[in-house]
């Protein structure tokens, strides 16, 4: 993973991977999962493909005798080092990013959620499975950072959207205050405390005031030098400025990370269980089991929610039968 990631800025070497992740993403994600995606590929194409599969595709009944015979239990502990075959691998991939196996065609997500591989396709199961090991290393960068409260989750979709200028705020920044607002959220930033921490021969005073020590947060928020007075006050309310003053340990005021939504807003961050409901054009719900669909028109709409908060987007979809 450090080779992987040697290639993007920063480059320190104190740099931390897991803070890095959690900021850029897996640059890894398609090998770390392949066992799990080409199953769910196979799935889906001999579920939904059964007349027509192509040469050599095995088809369902093969799939099944593979998972049934590889998942059969040796009384030893399943790992990487001694699994053998694509249904092994796949299971361990799976808890990369905390999945689970029910069965060859039904897997359960890190949220209890049953996915059934003959009903999504293997696209959607890759958008899944890339935001659950996001999810990943959000968790990891909490327990990195340490004082969430309890927290075990952290949002970054924030800074990495103004490292890549997606936001009005950032779309005015120059390169070098992008790269700032990237490294600060990877503990990339060195200040002149820590070179004296390292050996170096510098003054650990800050060089703009020349009065405390050199930090990040004192930079950020305590520094009285003019011009950084003057560059504070264009960016940080007096109120934002007093509470980062009184709480100096809170490590959000300088690398950005803050609570995810999604673990502050339980009922919000639940996903509502899909549905469907059958009314007449009264309003009155009708028995959707029994009823007969016998209709000359049918009209249908559908509308989405997006949320940069992907755990919050809502979708939904309607169709109205006339005659």
């Amino acid at each position: 993973m450090s080779a992987l990631l040697a290639a993007i800025k920063p480059r320190q070497r104190w740099i931390s991977l897991t803070l890095q992740l959690a900021v850029k993403g897996e640059p890894a994600l398609i090998p770390a999962l392949a066992p799990a995606l080409m199953w769910a590929k196979l799935m889906w194409t001999a579920q939904t493909r059964a007349q027509w599969l192509p040469a050599g595709h095995p088809n369902l009944r093969v799939l099944l005798s593979w998972w049934e015979a590889s998942c059969r239990s040796s009384g030893k502990q399943l790992t990487w080092a001694n699994s053998t075959g694509p249904v092994q691998r796949t299971i361990l991939a799976l808890g990369r990013i905390g999945w689970a196996a029910n069965s060859a065609f039904q897997w359960v997500d890190q949220h209890g959620t049953v996915l059934h591989l003959g009903l999504i396709s293997p696209k959607q199961i890759q958008i899944k499975m890339s935001m659950a090991m996001q999810e990943v290393h959000e968790q990891n960068a909490a327990v990195h950072l340490g004082d969430f409260g309890g927290v075990n989750r952290v949002y970054t979709a924030h800074l990495k959207q103004f490292h890549d200028g997606k936001t009005k705020l950032s779309k005015n920044a120059t390169p070098w205050e992008r790269y700032v607002a990237y490294a600060a959220p990877c503990k990339a930033l060195v200040t002149r405390k820590e070179l004296c921490r390292m050996g170096y021969d510098v003054s650990p005073l800050c060089p703009m005031c020349q009065k405390c020590e050199d930090s990040v947060f004192h930079r950020a928020w305590e520094c009285d030098h003019p011009e950084v007075a003057e560059a504070r006050s264009r960016v940080a309310e007096p109120d934002l400025v007093r509470q980062a003053l009184n709480s100096s340990e809170v490590v959000a005021w300088t690398t950005g990370h803050v609570q995810h939504p999604a673990t502050i807003y339980d009922e919000a961050a639940q996903a509502t269980e899909a549905g469907v409901e059958l009314l007449a054009a009264s309003g009155q719900q009708m028995d959707l089991s029994t009823h007969v669909f016998n209709y000359p028109f049918v009209a249908t709409d559908g509308s989405h929610y997006p949320s940069d908060v992907i755990e919050w987007s809502r979708s939904g979809w309607s169709c109205v039968f006339h005659g």
